[in-house]
């Protein structure tokens, strides 16, 4: 969670005039964002009410706009959900528009990548991702063992050769002074797609 939330730093602190999220806070979007990854899993979880002793982070984080109400609720009891933009993961249609047809002959893991590496760039403070975090977020969103540290090597090797292949390719470059990526956001005028 605290991978995601960095990834998303830059729009959760405009959505807090400025602030951070506090622990509290974090464990309660936390808490949001996981009972909806289970929901779609039909692993069905407790809906968070603000009687379960969490008012005011839901009233700040409402506020904020970083959860909302559920269509579901009612005025006496009122269930919340993550901001749509924080639940996002597949930013397919923003990078068919600034890649074109080529971004549709790019294999799975290239496409994954550049979905970690675009969210970094347009919701994050860094502006910036490295092949270790992409690794590191698509390793927890294929929900592969963490105590698995071999095929965590290979599979970010994998994420390093897609990425020196992306980069080859004029998707993304690197950021100087830094091992992070940014996308290549004139791509089709560079390559008249």
């Amino acid at each position: 969670m605290e991978d995601l939330f960095k990834s998303f730093d830059a729009y959760i602190s405009d959505r807090l005039q400025g602030n951070e999220l506090s622990e509290p806070q974090k464990l309660v979007l936390s808490y949001l964002i996981k009972s909806e990854w289970a929901n779609e899993r039909l692993n069905y979880t407790i809906l968070l009410t603000p009687d379960n002793n969490h008012f005011n982070e839901l009233l700040t984080l409402e506020k904020a706009g970083l959860i909302h109400k559920h269509p579901s609720s009612t005025a006496l009891h009122p269930i919340y959900q993550a901001d749509r933009v924080l639940m996002k993961s597949d930013f397919t249609p923003e990078l068919r528009q600034m890649f074109g047809q080529a971004y549709d002959e790019l294999n799975e893991l290239q496409k994954k990548v550049l979905g970690v590496v675009y969210r970094y760039n347009h919701y994050s403070k860094v502006k910036r991702a490295s092949a270790k975090q992409a690794s590191f977020i698509l390793w927890v969103n294929e929900e592969q063992r963490s105590d698995d540290i071999r095929a965590f090597d290979t599979f970010y090797r994998q994420v390093r050769y897609a990425c020196n292949r992306l980069e080859k390719g004029g998707f993304m470059q690197k950021q100087p002074g830094s091992r992070g990526y940014l996308l290549t956001e004139d791509f089709k005028k560079k390559n008249l797609v």
